[in-house]
């Protein structure tokens, strides 16, 4: 069987972003494999009328930025977005490197775009579904015609998580879809940090959140919830491993300063990600309290980091992990059900150490990126089977 080229078609690239990171392992580990493998992006900080391809290579991976038309374009039509001008780069780096495969991360716009390209070129493409592009953007009225006809159109459909399967089916309800969970590599996860990530850390019981603070995220619930643990717990901080979105920081500023939070709350902003992974080794208890989620990264990386988690029985949380064995789980919306379960760790170190190494064995078994690539080689070969035989 001969080599095969895979191009990662993706709405952006940045490596401390979610999608970002996955595209990135799935290509390093692909490439161990003797996968070719690409990834194509808008690149947001650069704005031209013209079409530009500016290609690098970031660890070894070629990673390729398309020039959009706007430096808004979630505010901006579709066309001004500069979409043509990634399918005209597919095209051209296509003819360049001749591609067996497209696979968009995220439906619209990058699968949407991988679709159109990969049907006018008579190539399979797989989407897969990572959480907001169901999630949020069913709701889009401008999107939801794109989404609708990429789910018909593709060759294969993967989603993160058995949720945004059935979301996805209520729209294609014929669509056959195949859950691919995302996993982590074990190889990026610190073997030993020293001392706290923060000196205002020292000698306090650290509770933490990982990820862009942002409305789906449930913040607003973690701070009502850690307001309620300081009462009880007052050598308590909470660390936030990440930014909070632009537009809501005003909202989560009034609520701490309600809450009387100000001085307990350590705010990282925005981190690379080998720094996000030291920070989170500062942390007792990670808490996700998602309203709505795919199959977030720092959850698999929290196991492979042997933390105790607390999380939401929202997207893949409830099917990677194992209520009272792995983590505790609660209904997403309530401040009430995050503190008790806190509370409870809180109470007993013995079952925060045991969560934390049930969650590690599960991941060296079953949730490692050795085990994920062998899930995507299995669905490109059956793709390509006519063309690589």
């Amino acid at each position: 069987m001969r080599k095969f080229k895979v191009c990662f078609v993706l709405p952006k690239f940045l490596e401390s972003e979610g999608i970002s990171i996955i595209a990135k392992r799935l290509c390093l580990h692909l490439m161990d494999q003797n996968v070719e493998a690409h990834i194509v992006a808008l690149e947001s900080s650069k704005v031209s009328v013209e079409t530009e391809i500016r290609s690098n290579k970031i660890d070894g991976i070629p990673v390729h930025f398309v020039s959009p038309a706007t430096t808004n374009p979630l505010d901006q039509p579709f066309y001004a977005w500069g979409l043509d001008n990634l399918a005209y780069a597919l095209g051209v780096l296509d003819q360049k490197y001749d591609f067996d495969i497209f696979h968009g991360q995220y439906i619209v716009p990058s699968g949407y775009i991988a679709t159109l390209v990969g049907k006018k070129l008579k190539k399979p493409v797989v989407v897969t579904i990572q959480g907001n592009d169901i999630g949020n953007d069913i709701f889009n009225p401008t999107k939801f015609p794109l989404i609708r006809w990429t789910l018909e159109n593709v060759d294969k459909i993967t989603a993160v998580s058995s949720d945004l399967k059935e979301w996805a089916k209520l729209i294609v309800p014929k669509a056959k879809i195949e859950v691919v969970y995302n996993h982590v590599d074990l190889n990026v996860i610190p073997n030993s940090v020293t001392g706290k990530f923060d000196d205002r850390l020292n000698g306090k019981i650290v509770i933490g959140a990982f990820g862009e603070i942002k409305r789906k995220k449930g913040f607003t619930y973690l701070l009502r919830s850690f307001s309620e643990v300081l009462k009880t717990h007052q050598n308590a901080m909470l660390l936030v491993i990440g930014e909070v979105r632009k537009g809501e920081d005003a909202e989560y500023k009034k609520l701490i300063e309600e809450l009387g939070l100000a001085g307990k709350i350590i705010v990282t902003g925005l981190l690379p990600h080998k720094d996000g992974l030291k920070a989170l080794s500062s942390v007792d208890i990670l808490v996700y309290p998602s309203t709505s989620e795919g199959s977030p990264n720092a959850i698999v990386e929290a196991m492979a980091e042997k933390k105790a988690i607390v999380a939401t029985s929202v997207g893949s949380m409830p099917e990677l992990l194992t209520h009272n064995k792995d983590s505790l789980i609660v209904n997403p919306r309530s401040a009430e059900e995050l503190t008790y379960a806190i509370l409870a760790l809180l109470k007993d170190p013995k079952k925060r150490q045991a969560l934390g190494e049930n969650a590690y064995h599960k991941v060296i078994k079953q949730l490692n990126a050795e085990v994920e690539v062998k899930k995507w080689i299995s669905v490109y070969k059956k793709l390509l089977k006519n063309k690589l035989n």
